[in-house]
This record gives structure tokens, sequence and C-alpha cells, in this order.
């Protein structure tokens, strides 16, 4: 079976080529300029690669292709892409998949699905404008996403690794396609080297929280808000009543840096806080090697329910958000929830056996199994869980690392997540034959 993938955000891409090469199979990722983003190739991963330093299973086309209006170049990469007896892909996939007329998976990053819902797109920049806010995406629902929302209609299957993004499948009328993937990591070969400046400029400190998920919180109907203000609040509350031995790593990454750093301004906690500049994964994991590290990701909004009214109970969830009942969530089922699920850093954290603070709450994809991480949402869990934290010994931490480096070995290791992906795509074979 010779496969062809395309797409890469967050390395997504290039982990999956190397684990299916590693498991024997003939694997060539394609890969453009379409993203603007350091972090979409492969020298964030591996600092030893460049875009003229690549093995030659990864094909690099030095441009940015046109999905609306194909030019030579574009033809090219459709052409090459389509010589595979099936594709893998992610991102604007389905648009080349279906053009290079191949038969293809489609698993979703998020936003690559998401833009397909062209209504529900239309509906954010309406209430960006009824907000006053700069409207944004309109080009992009309007072109790119109904050329997107097209050709998902040709996958064999829709494999999505997060359980909010049903309520787009609903909408798309695309749940028969429906399949659930994990991330999949290579445990074996996941390195964390420690670095000697990092080490001794941290090590003074009882506990240093690192938060990796990038700024984006003040709007609702912005892309993947992530709650950073409500940590920040908390962590205020509690440097404030207990003057711990404590500093708190930012990252300058997200349209809400300056916000952020406005905020802390605001709280007086400008001494606790570190900012540093955004960095590539080998950057990420020299902090990940820190002892006495904690990770913060993401917290999504107070009022996510308003993205997804039809699948929640207004009641219990408003419940929910006042008195911070986490008790609640066992008797939601999960079509009545926000699905968060783990993103790639928070994995990488777990696998790095550093105690991780963040919201979870997609526990269906995890065969209704528990995490074992600090599985907080509302800035009174987020506090309680800090004055936990604070009470804690070193080797209760430890203990706390161990489990999630165990869960994420029971469900992302080689032999079960790539599975996964494997069987869908001989599914998608079987089906031609």
């Amino acid at each position: 079976m010779k496969i062809h993938l395309y797409g890469n955000v967050l390395n997504n891409g290039y982990y999956l080529s190397l684990i299916l090469r590693k498991l024997g199979y003939d694997v060539v990722l394609f890969l453009d300029f379409d993203s603007p983003f350091s972090q979409d190739y492969p020298w964030w991963e591996n600092p030893n690669l460049n875009e003229s330093n690549l093995p030659n299973w990864i094909r690099l086309y030095k441009f940015k292709p046109n999905f609306l209006f194909q030019g030579l170049r574009e033809r090219e990469l459709i052409s090459d892409f389509g010589k595979a007896d099936v594709a893998l892909v992610c991102g604007y996939g389905p648009i080349i998949a279906s053009k290079a007329k191949i038969p293809f998976v489609f698993y979703s990053y998020g936003d690559d699905l998401n833009i397909a819902d062209t209504f529900r797109g239309l509906k954010k920049v309406i209430n960006q404008l009824l907000l006053l806010k700069r409207p944004s995406g309109i080009f992009k629902y309007l072109s790119i996403g109904l050329l997107q929302r097209f050709y998902l209609r040709n996958a064999s299957f829709i494999g999505i690794g997060m359980g909010y993004q049903i309520a787009y499948l609903k909408a798309l009328g695309l749940m028969d396609k429906f399949a659930k993937i994990r991330f999949s990591v290579n445990l074996d070969n996941f390195q964390f080297n420690k670095d000697e400046k990092l080490e001794l400029e941290f090590s003074k400190y009882d506990r240093v929280f690192f938060m990796i998920s990038r700024h984006t919180w003040s709007n609702l109907w912005s892309e993947s808000v992530k709650g950073n203000d409500k940590f920040i609040k908390s962590f205020a509350k509690y440097v404030i009543n207990y003057n711990p031995n404590v500093k708190l790593i930012l990252i300058e990454k997200g349209p809400d840096v300056q916000i952020s750093k406005s905020l802390i301004k605001k709280l007086n906690i400008e001494k606790y806080v570190v900012w540093v500049k955004e960095m590539n994964k080998d950057g990420v994991k020299k902090y990940l090697a820190l002892n006495n590290l904690i990770v913060v990701d993401q917290f999504l909004h107070n009022c996510w329910y308003k993205l997804f009214p039809e699948d929640l109970n207004y009641e219990l969830v408003r419940d929910f958000i006042k008195n911070g009942k986490r008790e609640l969530i066992k008797n939601i089922t999960n079509e009545k929830l926000s699905l968060i699920t783990f993103g790639t850093g928070s994995i990488e954290a777990m696998i790095a056996k550093r105690p991780l603070i963040t919201t979870f709450t997609d526990f269906d994809f995890y065969d209704n199994q528990p995490s074992p991480h600090f599985n907080v949402f509302t800035e009174v869990e987020i506090y309680d869980i800090l004055e936990k934290i604070h009470r804690m010994s070193d080797q209760e931490l430890q203990i706390i690392g161990q489990l999630e480096y165990d869960f994420i070995y029971k469900f992302h290791r080689i032999e079960t997540s790539a599975k996964l992906y494997i069987d869908l795509l001989n599914k998608t074979l079987n089906s031609i034959k």
C-alpha cells in the first residue's frame, strides 16, 4: 500500500509519516508553503532539517497554492499527489486529493473541518460585527470554506479526535463518514534534553508554571479561544494570598499577548511572570525537562455554550459555570457538553511526566476513562488546584506525572493509535476493489 499524506499542522503529518514508515508502509509526505507558521514544518520538530535538507520521502513544493485558481505549479502538485494507492490528508487535503482523483481519508486537526461549516462561520462574523469588532474570515468562509465543504463529500472517512466536532459533522451531513482517531506518538523516540542555562535560571523556584497555549481569550468569536485570562486571574489571587516562590512562564504567541500583559500589570503580578519568545518544539521540550515544571494549557471561554447551542442542556451548563460544580460532568452526556480534548502540547507534557492543568471533557473519546491530570474549567476550580499544588510534595506531583504518562501510553502509543489510521486506509482500499 503506497500512501501519500498532505497537510502538516503542528507536525501531525510529519509524525504520522514517521510512524507509518516505521511500521513498514511506503509513505510520502507532501508539503507546501500554505502555512505561515514555522510550527507546521518538519524543522520545528527536528532542528537538523530545513527546507533545503529534507529526506527523500518529504516533497516540499515551495509555493503557497491557490486552491481557487489552479496554475502550473498547482497542477504539478495535484498530478504528483495522485500517484499512490490511497491518501491520508488534513488541512486542505480534500481539495487536492479530490482533484487528483485518489481515494482518501481525511483526519481533522480542528479548523480544517470547522471552516466547512460556512453557516456557523458566517454567524461568527455577524457576532463580531454586532460586538463592534473587526470581522475576520468572511472571504475564507465563502471561498476555501465552500470548497472544503464540497470536497469533503469525497472522503471515505472523516477522522476526528475531538468530540466537539461531532456538531460540525452533523451540520454538514457527514455523520456517515465519522470515525474516531487519536494523535499517534512514538514514545520510544521522545527526548526531553535538559538545558543547563534554563536549569540554573529556574531551579531556585519551588514551582514553575509553564503556559503552552497561545494567547487568544478576549473574544468568544475568535478562533480557538483558550481562556488564558482565567488562569492568569486565578494565579494572581494565589500569589497575592500565599506569596509563593514560583514563576509563571508565558509565550509571546497569539493575538491577545498585549491584552494579557495589560491584565498582568493591572493585577500587579509582573514580578511573578516571565515572558519568552515563541520557540520551536525543541525549545518547548527544554522547558518540559525542568523537574519543577507544571504545565498549563487551555480552559476555553466561559460562554462557550453560545457556540454550540444545539448540544446543550442550558440549566445544567449554567449551574456548572456559575458554581464550578465539576461533579455535574458525570450527569451530562457528551452530546450536551462542549467536548474539549487534549491538544498536542498537553499530550507531550504528560509524556514528559509533568503535572498538567487544563480543561478536559472528551471522555467518550477515551473510553469514558478519566485522565489523572488536574482537570479544571472555572476560575474557582483553577484557584483550588493551585492551593492544592501549593500543599503537595514533590513526590506527590511525580506520582501525578507518572499516572499521566501511563494514560498516554495506553491511548496514544503507536500500537493502538496508528492502527486506527491504518484500518481506515485499508477499508478505503477494500471498498474500491
